[in-house]
């Protein structure tokens, strides 16, 4: 089996910071920021790892009603065994806002869509910024849990469906997918 150092030091980093939530939570709070967002993720399935950046802006906030929509812009990295791709998309959270004295729980469902460039081996003669292109579509669940005023840690799992664009020789893969991130609160 293939040992990635990377893997484990990120799974660390996302867990350390994850502790140092729980460690603020002795301080009750009585108000957490819900605005703007800035998230990373690291996500992986059976063919691919890589990472996420967001922009995240509230649609509905929640805090009154307990519902929340958010609007999320993309930006993706991600590589497998012998291809890269780099890729743009839009995801949309419709979920739950559930206040305690200490934490904030976010239960929600995601749709996601997002196009990009691919590139494989030299084999196959495959260079970024040229055809096909990749498009690809997520559905899933996730929670956040934001322990400390301005930040989140989240948890995202659910299937991804890519699919080539462009091209005579159409193909698509579909891959369970699971996410794990932070995000920060403005």
């Amino acid at each position: 089996m293939y040992y990635n150092p990377m893997k484990r030091f990120i799974f660390i980093c996302l867990f350390s910071v994850m502790g140092f939530a729980f460690a603020q939570t002795a301080e009750s709070q009585t108000h957490f920021k819900n605005g703007l967002s800035l998230g990373a993720f690291w996500a992986f399935n059976q063919d691919k790892s890589g990472g996420d950046f967001e922009v995240g802006l509230p649609i509905i906030r929640g805090e009154e009603t307990g519902f929340m929509l958010r609007n999320h812009f993309l930006f993706s990295g991600y590589g497998g065994d012998g291809f890269g791709q780099v890729s743009v998309g839009d995801k949309l959270l419709i979920g739950g806002y559930i206040p305690t004295t200490h934490f904030v729980a976010k239960p929600y469902g995601f749709v996601s869509t997002s196009l990009g460039f691919f590139a494989s081996s030299p084999l196959e003669k495959t260079v970024f910024f040229s055809l096909p292109l990749i498009a690809e579509v997520h559905l899933g669940g996730g929670f956040e849990f934001q322990f400390i005023k301005n930040m989140s840690f989240a948890v995202e799992y659910g299937g991804m469906w890519s699919f080539s664009v462009g091209t005579d020789k159409f193909w698509s893969i579909s891959n369970p997918t699971l996410s794990l991130g932070y995000r920060v609160y403005f």
